[in-house]
């Protein structure tokens, strides 16, 4: 998993920092600003191992990093490998709501999963996660059997945990809308929740009824 996430953050002009023994720091220059990403691996995902470990974290990059981006533009991202997959959604958004040090997310994913998607991607790991994501027929067999855990759902779990991967569904039903829609949410009321609301919806299981919302229906949605 580290290998995929490693391809897609160089490929979005990411690069490495720092690698640690818990995990690697990536850093991105946009204009005046850094962004940066901490990519850890766990077996064992609690929130009690979280906040014991993020001070560390933070201060062992900070040694590394002298940057006022830092403390506000720095993301944890926790791949939590889990075999079968455990039903840890109320896990995942206890951590990803812990508002201490880093923003962070959750990726988990299984064995099998990731080596299905291993097979979809080859070598060139970046390229073809990005036309995985933007291929119709790949995000229809996603809805199709959402409830049967697979590579279609760590490849969306993938570009949903990571904002500035950019999501090129090509979907006429409302799905190049609903991005259009977020983006001007943000630029008209300065509201990042929006967007992240609206990235939560794709990956949620009201997004397999998506065909019957109509528009009112859907900003309800995003605003819940």
């Amino acid at each position: 998993m580290k290998e995929i996430i490693n391809d897609v953050l160089l490929g979005s002009s990411f690069e490495s920092v720092k690698r640690f023994e818990f995990g690697e720091l990536y850093q991105n220059s946009q204009i005046d600003v850094f962004y940066y990403w901490l990519v850890v691996h766990t077996d064992t995902l609690t929130p009690e191992l979280i906040s014991s470990l993020q001070d560390e974290y933070f201060d062992e990059c900070k040694k590394v990093v002298d940057s006022p981006s830092f403390n506000k533009n720095t993301s944890l991202l926790i791949l939590y490998e889990t075999n079968p997959l455990e039903i840890i959604k109320g896990l995942v958004q206890l951590i990803e709501e812990d508002p201490y040090q880093f923003k962070k997310y959750v990726i988990p994913y299984t064995n099998e999963a990731l080596s299905d998607l291993k097979d979809q991607v080859k070598t060139e790991i970046y390229k073809n996660v990005k036309l995985l994501i933007s291929d119709n027929s790949v995000f229809q067999d996603y809805k199709s059997d959402y409830n049967n855990y697979n590579w279609r759902h760590l490849l969306y779990s993938v570009a949903h945990k990571l904002p500035f991967l950019e999501l090129l569904i090509e979907e006429n039903q409302s799905i190049a809308n609903m991005d259009e829609m977020s983006k001007e949410l943000i630029e008209r009321d300065n509201l990042r929740e929006y967007y992240l609301k609206l990235n939560e919806f794709i990956v949620g299981e009201d997004f397999i009824n998506l065909p019957e919302l109509n528009l009112n229906d859907l900003i309800k949605k995003i605003e819940e």
